[in-house]
């Protein structure tokens, strides 16, 4: 992917790139200013990441997933969102995505912006489905999904949501 300039709700730019070997220690310090609970909701545990989970990000092949950063101009130098999807290695044609935006940045469009452009990839990608796993506590990525146009099947699975997204056409 190439850099995208979009501007969100509030008027604010942002850059959307593909994440480099330089954004690790940026996505890591972006790690520490997030909340707990905002951790908990994309990983299950009030713990960032190590280093080396970081870095595994790079390391897949391009045909196996791709993970994409936000910036915004005036916090250059600083990541303030992470998007990924990861293919299943037992059908490729699947892939679970995750999303995390910094805490400070939450509600204004920025979620909803690294979605489509994951959404975008996957098309590129012929990508067939999405696989999400939610906390069923976390209303706003549950809305969000909700409300991205694709039709989507939710079941509640060992205390989190299992949300199936077919990709391709449409709601």
């Amino acid at each position: 992917m190439t850099s995208i300039i979009r501007h969100l709700r509030d008027g604010r730019t942002v850059l959307i790139r593909s994440m480099e070997p330089r954004d690790i220690q940026l996505v890591d310090e972006m790690h520490d200013r997030l909340s707990p609970i905002s951790l908990y909701y994309r990983y299950l545990t009030a713990s960032k990441p190590s280093l080396t989970w970081l870095r595994s990000l790079l390391k897949a092949p391009n045909s196996m997933g791709i993970t994409l950063v936000a910036e915004f101009p005036p916090h250059k130098g600083q990541i303030v969102g992470v998007a990924c999807y990861v293919r299943q290695p037992e059908d490729p044609t699947i892939a679970e995505p995750g999303l995390l935006v910094e805490d400070r940045f939450q509600g204004v469009g920025l979620g909803r912006l690294l979605l489509h452009c994951l959404l975008e990839a996957a098309a590129d990608e012929e990508l067939t489905e999405f696989k999400i796993y939610v906390h069923p506590e976390n209303s706003r990525m549950l809305i969000l999904l909700d409300q991205c146009g694709f039709p989507a099947k939710r079941r509640y699975w060992d205390c989190l949501y299992e949300i199936c997204m077919p990709l391709g056409a449409t709601s």
